[in-house]
């Protein structure tokens, strides 16, 4: 007889003799035959279920599934092991999984683990697959010639190449491209000694790299040829690729680097950048960034491998102390563009120290208790516009002092850099804290000093603040907004207060708003619908500053100059004489004919009345410029624009149906754009613009969109999927165009941009901050529209790219001096902006 344990990690069976097997018969839970009823299972002499708790290992799973006793579980088991005992035991374990009795399986191995089967194990193994709960990757294991023709599916992430050297030495082009994409992880099988030319290494590096250690590269030029490396090519793994090259080579870096990508030259030692040319490298970035990097670049600077360093961002802040001046002279020596050296110094250093040549300014690094003691002195610095940043060095800074100490030295306090600690004020009731209005605008004094402050507190703003500052006031909504004791004084231009409006507004309803100055030489247009000029005729009526409004409906002129409507005032006579901006249709069935100032409504063809339109001096109608469209709770009303012949040619690219429209009138709180065409259907569309200033979106539920504009200030948004935007060739302020692709619609999207020039700007939806990897390639793109491409992985991680976009004719280290910005308009409404500089 036996006794039958609860398995851990293994079956127990044990001999207890005759005497105890009766014992066990009449206790086992009650009488065995009802056990024998209930369960229905068998184990040995007894029916009974077997339960195991706890992780097998995976031969421990495997021989369970080959033990013939699986029916017999009373429920799945939980397996746990490294990769490569798994593999070992695949066959156990597919019986197991078969059976419906391997509930999960969790390996043991660092990181993500990565699986490489081919397709027919991809195939044979898809259960045991499914069970899977770590973090897994799957990589189908291809030959060199088909890697390039086999898509990816599935849950296949990549490609993994095993074949010989002389098959893969045969494809390295096709691999090469695999590699860059993302697509290819690992190459099996490069063995021995590899002839190949400086070009041919430069051209697949990347797959080379994903080749493994068993080979050597003997080049075949003869000589000592260079091998000419892109600077997105330095990678940490340049040392591992140039030690493998057996021959005498040079080294050379076509475009200006990184400081990450100098460091990684820095590390790998003098046998690697020695290879390069004196003076061969260039390397780009924002002081900050570079003074991470210093010790690396003095090493390349020394060597004499650094030719020249350019800085970015305007006219950066370069912070070093006295003995860093001296130590890196050697690096600073190299840059050559505009920048500010700041020099780091205590307290006590500042009342003694003298401003050095070629310094423009003070960084303060010292405690807050030090900080606070020569706040004065600090702040007659700031005031001269010589005092770069405060840095306190207490672990957990905490500011103690009075509301009349905080106003008296807020330029001081604007430039402490931090952010959650605490501002106390030591005042009794509720102190009023008294600020500049041009400080207001800066997010560490708004964040860092004035959000930071404890206890009840109130502000008074001196001065007129711009509508950005508005705009950060509301939108964060911090205590800035809460505090203020009275109304701001606001100025701005048109093209700052329209897309801003509702900020204003929200200030305006809240009673903070005092007066509007709109800084426009000239009368300022702003486009609205009717319900928004009433919501807003309390903002502008607090500027005495010239301004119109238009509207679908008319216009209203706070200016002597003629009435600029876009629309029908004369009587509308259906059944009854109405004014036709205020007669409401049902949209059904309705259709329009127009003839020399008749305008003839049709439902359904049957006519319904017309009506004598006269159009405002130097506007002119045609069948097309009538339509109706929504008008808020009004429902739907009759509207019309100026009909320019060939505004908008547009083709259905999905029906292959083509038509002229000029497009509807833009409603919306852009105030330079005047028409808009949305697709209104499903499929893919081209739109030429032959008018200035408009708004096309593509839509569609593929993509597949080529929208085209040719002058003037534009809004292009070819929604998800891949499409191809052209904007205008004008330059200058008048002639700038903003692109929107949408990264957020599954699958791969790849946006082509076209006359991406200074002062475009692109936004990228979906891009999420701190999860997005992505990486920079040169002339990639479609033949004949190739430029500098940015590959992103939207949701991180390291496989293969599922956005991108192609800036034609722009080339990489142009591409990569861009500033990528992000934001969040909330939820999944994340995006990075990329603007041309």
């Amino acid at each position: 007889g036996c006794a039958i344990h609860r398995l851990t990690g293994k079956m127990q069976l044990q001999d207890v003799g005759a005497e105890r097997k009766q014992a066990a018969d009449r206790n086992f839970r009650g009488d065995r035959d009802t056990e024998r009823v209930r369960r229905g299972r068998k184990f040995g002499f007894l029916e009974v279920p077997i339960s195991v708790s706890g992780a097998l290992s995976a031969s421990q799973a495997a021989a369970l599934g080959n033990s013939g006793q699986t029916a017999k579980l009373a429920g799945g088991v939980a397996m746990m092991d490294f990769l490569s005992n798994w593999s070992s035991n695949l066959s156990g374990l597919r019986t197991l999984q078969a059976g419906g009795k391997l509930a999960s399986t969790t390996f043991m191995d660092a990181g993500p683990v990565r699986i490489s089967f081919d397709a027919a194990a991809i195939a044979l193994n898809a259960g045991l697959l499914s069970t899977i709960a770590s973090s897994t990757t799957l990589s189908q294991i291809v030959t060199a010639a088909a890697a390039g023709s086999t898509a990816l599916t599935g849950s296949v992430d990549s490609l993994t190449v095993t074949d010989s050297s002389a098959n893969i030495t045969a494809n390295l082009p096709s691999l090469q491209s695999l590699a860059v994409k993302g697509t290819l992880v690992a190459i099996n099988g490069l063995a021995g000694a590899i002839s190949l030319s400086a070009a041919q290494v430069a051209a697949n590096a990347q797959a080379l790299l994903r080749a493994g250690t068993g080979y050597t590269i003997t080049l075949s030029d003869g000589g000592t040829p260079t091998i000419t490396l892109q600077n997105w090519q330095i990678g940490t793994d340049i040392a591992t690729l140039l030690g493998r090259i057996t021959s005498p080579c040079n080294l050379a870096v076509n475009g200006s680097i990184r400081p990450n990508r100098a460091v990684t030259l820095a590390n790998a030692g003098s046998t690697i950048y020695n290879h390069l040319a004196a003076g061969a490298l260039t390397v780009r970035e924002t002081p900050a960034t570079l003074r991470g990097s210093l010790p690396q670049l003095l090493t390349l600077a020394n060597a004499g491998e650094i030719g020249s360093i350019n800085t970015r961002g305007g006219r950066p802040i370069f912070s070093l102390t006295e003995a860093e001046e001296i130590t890196y002279a050697p690096v600073l020596a190299l840059i050559n563009t505009p920048y500010t050296r700041s020099l780091i110094v205590t307290v006590a250093q500042l009342a003694t120290a003298a401003l050095p040549t070629g310094f423009l300014g003070f960084t303060v690094v010292d405690s807050v208790a030090n900080v606070l003691a020569g706040i004065a002195q600090i702040q007659a610095i700031a005031v001269t516009g010589k005092l770069d940043r405060v840095d306190y060095t207490d672990a957990a800074p905490r500011i103690v002092t009075s509301a009349a100490t905080l106003s008296a030295n807020a330029a001081a306090f604007a430039a402490q850099d931090v952010d959650g600690y605490p501002v106390e004020l030591t005042d009794a009731g509720t102190p009023t804290v008294t600020v500049p209005a041009h400080l207001l605008g800066g997010f560490f004094f708004r964040n860092a000093t004035l959000d930071a402050i404890t206890g009840p507190w109130s502000l008074q703003v001196n001065g007129r603040v711009t509508v950005g500052t508005v705009t950060a006031i509301v939108a964060e909504n911090n205590n800035v907004k809460a505090r203020l004791a009275g109304a701001l004084d606001v100025a701005g231009f048109s093209f700052d207060i329209a897309p801003d409006i509702d900020y204003l507004l929200t200030l305006h309803q809240a009673g903070k708003l005092n007066t509007l100055d709109i800084l426009d030489s000239n009368a300022a247009t702003f486009n609205l619908t009717t319900a928004r000029v009433a919501a807003l005729e309390g903002v502008f009526g607090l500027t005495t500053d010239p301004y119109i409004l238009k509207t679908e409906t008319g216009t209203t002129a706070r200016t002597a100059t003629a009435d600029l409507a876009r629309v029908i005032h004369t009587a509308f006579d259906v059944n009854h004489a109405i004014d036709l901006r205020d007669m409401a249709f049902s949209p059904a069935g309705l259709s329009f004919v127009y003839s020399a100032g008749s305008l003839q409504v049709l439902r359904n063809g049957a006519p319904q009345g017309t009506a004598a339109v006269t159009a405002a001096p130097g506007v002119t109608y045609d069948n097309t410029s009538f339509y109706v469209a929504p008008d808020g709770a009004a429902g739907t009303r009759i509207k019309a624009i100026d009909a320019t012949i060939g505004a908008l040619a547009v083709t259905n690219t999905t029906t292959s149906t083509s038509f002229a429209t000029g497009g509807t009138f833009f409603d919306g709180a852009i105030g330079y754009l005047q028409r808009q065409f949305i697709n209104p259907t499903g499929g893919s569309v081209a739109v030429g613009a032959n008018i200035p200033n408009v708004f096309l979106h593509g839509g569609g539920l593929l993509g597949g969109n080529a929208l085209q504009v040719l002058s003037g200030r534009n809004v292009i948004d070819g929604g998800t999927g891949s499409n191809f935007l052209v904007g205008g060739l004008g330059s200058g302020p008048e002639n700038t165009d903003t692109f929107f692709l949408d990264g957020r619609g599954g699958g791969v999207s790849w946006g082509t941009v076209v006359n991406f020039q200074a002062g475009d700007a692109v936004t990228f939806w979906g891009w999420k901050d701190g999860i997005t990897t992505f990486d920079w390639f040169a002339d990639a793109g479609a033949p004949g529209f190739q430029g500098a491409t940015i590959h992103a992985r939207l949701n991180g991680g390291s496989g293969a790219y599922d956005a991108s976009i192609t800036f034609t004719g722009i080339d990489l280290a142009t591409a990569q001096s861009w500033t990528i910005q992000t934001g969040s308009t909330g939820g999944l409404n994340t995006y990075a902006y990329i603007q041309a500089t």
